[in-house]
């Protein structure tokens, strides 16, 4: 899943990538989360899970979603919100 926001200026670079390898997975899980910095203020972030999870419960919309709470996501949008 990705999601595109506008984030206010100087808060992200262009051209910078932050990965999360795992997180906001358990160990149970593989897959982890994105930031990407764009141009004109805009941010790629997102999330990728494999499917071979055996958790049936593992709603990864909810975990992008969870992943947003996350301090480093918070300094990059802080007044997007």
């Amino acid at each position: 899943m990705k999601e595109l926001w506008e984030v206010p200026s100087g808060r992200i670079e262009a051209g910078k990538v932050i990965y999360t390898m795992g997180y906001p997975l358990t160990a149970k899980e593989y897959g982890g989360a994105w930031i990407y910095g764009s141009k004109d203020n805009t941010v790629s972030l997102g999330f990728v899970t494999g499917l071979d999870y055996s958790d049936p419960r593992l709603d990864p919309q909810h975990v992008l979603q969870a992943f947003k709470e996350h301090p480093l996501w918070r300094a990059c949008s802080a007044e997007a919100r």
